[in-house]
């Protein structure tokens, strides 16, 4: 049985706004490799579980999956324990804090980064008409949320081939859900 280390390799990992979060999570791994007497399980994560290269580690990821990648460890590996390395922020998935992982397995975290709260603006869903006409417009409602409550209006761009189509902007009203209609 092992104990499976989990490293987020997301982007958020990696931001100009806080450098410490990166290089405390590279240190914390590197404790933990050095560590002796323990049966570690190295792993990395974004929005899927990837086996991890400690010669090559990126902070790539376009997403974060907390809850994901403890599932999918738990359902893969034989682990008697969890290390999650991460700043905590998901924007895939479950909510980590809400969700019931792991029954008796204990799931340990080495939270990395500044307590500075950074949002994080989640796609929930798109609602667009099945069929379409060339040279006519169909309305696309899409609903999004914010890890935190926001104030303010941000702008939303629906691109083809990387080329925008449409744009328009959403408002956080303070809450944590939006929708709009373009």
């Amino acid at each position: 049985s092992y104990c499976a280390v989990l490293i987020d390799t997301s982007s958020s990992m990696d931001q100009p706004d806080d450098p410490g979060r990166k290089a405390e999570a590279l240190e914390a791994l590197r404790t933990l490799r050095s560590s002796p007497g323990e049966h570690y399980l190295y792993r990395s994560f974004d929005s899927r579980i990837h086996d991890l290269d400690p010669a090559d580690i990126t902070f790539e990821g376009t997403s974060t999956d907390i809850n994901g990648a403890i599932e999918k460890i738990l359902d893969d590996e034989d682990v008697s324990s969890v290390i999650l390395i991460s700043d905590g922020r998901w924007n895939v998935g479950e909510n980590p804090g809400g969700a019931g992982l792991a029954g008796d397995i204990p799931i340990n975290s080495i939270a990395v980064g500044s307590r500075n709260t950074v949002n994080d603006i989640i796609l929930q869903r798109i609602s667009a008409s099945p069929v379409g006409y060339d040279g006519m417009t169909i309305p696309v409602e899409i609903f999004m949320s914010s890890t935190h409550p926001l104030n303010g209006t941000f702008s939303v761009e629906i691109q083809e081939n990387m080329a925008p189509v449409v744009s328009d902007t959403v408002s956080f009203g303070g809450g944590n859900l939006s929708k709009v209609f373009m």
